[in-house]
This record gives C-alpha cells, sequence and structure tokens, in this order.
C-alpha cells in the first residue's frame, strides 16, 4: 500500500504478513543453528511447529539479500510482492542479484 508522505510524495506502508513471514524465516535458521546438529531436520521443523517442507521454505527464505528484507521491513517491497507469492516461490535463487531480478527489485 502507498500512502502520502509528508512532503506530498508516496510512501510504501510495510506489509504485516509479508514481515511476519521473514521473522518466521530467521527464527528458523535460528533454530537449526541452535540444534547444532543433535536433531535432525524433520525433528527441529516437528519442534519449531512446522513440516519439513515448510521449514524448509522458511530456511530458503532467510537467505533472502539483506537489501532485499530491509526494503520489505521498510515496506519498499514491489507491489505485486506478498506473503503468498514469496511463501509459493519455489525456484528462488540463490545469488542476490538474481533474487532482486526474480523478486522485482533490478
Amino acid at each position: 500500500m502507498l500512502l502520502p508522505g509528508a512532503d506530498g510524495g508516496l510512501q510504501a506502508s510495510p506489509d504485516p504478513a509479508l514481515i511476519k513471514l521473514l521473522a518466521n524465516a530467521f527464527a528458523a535458521r535460528d533454530a537449526v543453528e541452535a540444534a547444532a546438529g543433535n536433531l535432525t531436520f524433520g525433528e527441529v521443523a516437528k519442534t519449531s511447529g512446522y513440516s519439513a517442507e515448510y521449514f524448509s521454505l522458511l530456511l530458503r527464505l532467510s537467505m533472502l539479500a539483506p537489501d532485499i528484507v530491509a526494503a520489505i521491513h521498510e515496506g519498499r517491497q514491489p507491489p505485486a510482492l506478498n506473503r503468498q507469492r514469496l511463501a509459493r516461490l519455489t525456484n528462488l535463487p540463490v545469488e542476490w542479484s538474481a533474487q532482486r531480478a526474480t523478486l522485482g527489485f533490478a
């Protein structure tokens, strides 16, 4: 959503659902790091309350380029980028420049 800013220009509004998805992604990565090899991937996913498939998605999202994460937190993501689209991306590139292109930041 875009809102009028103080200077009369348009200002983006952060998307709470998209931000929550990223927060869950970073929490998933923290859970894997905390397990330190003591649990299997499936056990870490289950302990975190997710299926292994969804947990895998969250881990992929935790590898987004830092500038993409910052843009989402600031509400500067492309209008077409929402929680549903990001969560359904099965071919998210590993390279940050390719992520920018895929998600509409380039």
